[in-house]
């Protein structure tokens, strides 16, 4: 009796642990004008970019408009200060700033010549340095107030032509949300709990 009992405890965990479906959604601020989607954004996933020749190239020493981004169920883990460097390895050339908490988080990629004023890489995080050819692209993982797992890839240029997004046109930055899906052996390990717990209820049924 107690070890169907402990199978429901488990059962219950996996079900609380691997939702089916997650409420919330990645959307792009309004006012983020000269943003483009690639693709349809769906649930926890979207793909935005920067194109180049907004700025009338690659690197605009004037302004690149920051990106501001909402997961709309708030985050538990993940937030912080992210920055990326130029390849010379001392200037920094992005800055990704993750703010969690309720109702919603917030992401901001903000791009050099318009970096968040003041801004210093002591105490924050390092994502990494461009390549003078393939730019950067790197990964941030958080947690969302519903459970989800969302990898937030951001991607800054360099010198040559930068598309690893796959907008089809040269991008200044990029950045893409992607939900991370539930690991196969955790839907394996519930399904056969499930039919343990069952198996269990026909045999007291039986007797």
């Amino acid at each position: 009796m107690k070890i169907w009992k402990g199978l429901w405890v488990i059962l219950l965990a996996l079900l609380l642990y691997t939702p089916c479906a997650f409420a919330g959604t990645v959307i792009i601020d309004p006012t983020c004008t000269d943003w483009a989607a690639v693709g349809t954004p769906s649930g926890y996933n979207g793909t935005w970019v920067l194109p180049a020749s907004l700025y009338g190239g690659e690197n605009s020493t004037t302004y690149e408009q920051p990106g501001v981004f909402y997961l709309t169920s708030g985050l538990t883990s993940g937030d912080g200060t992210y920055y990326i460097l130029d390849p010379d390895g001392a200037t920094v050339s992005d800055v990704i700033t993750i703010t969690g908490g309720l109702p919603v988080g917030t992401v901001t990629f903000s791009s050099d010549p318009t970096l968040p004023s003041n801004f210093s890489p002591t105490g924050n995080t390092l994502l990494g340095t461009e390549d003078p050819s393939n730019g950067f692209v790197g990964s941030i993982y958080v947690t969302t107030t519903d459970g989800a797992t969302v990898q937030i890839t951001v991607a800054s240029d360099a010198e040559s032509y930068f598309d690893p997004f796959g907008a089809g046109y040269d991008t200044s930055d990029g950045i893409q949300f992607s939900q991370v899906p539930i690991p196969p052996t955790m839907l394996l390990l519930g399904s056969g709990l499930l039919g343990l717990v069952g198996l269990g209820w026909r045999r007291k049924g039986a007797n």
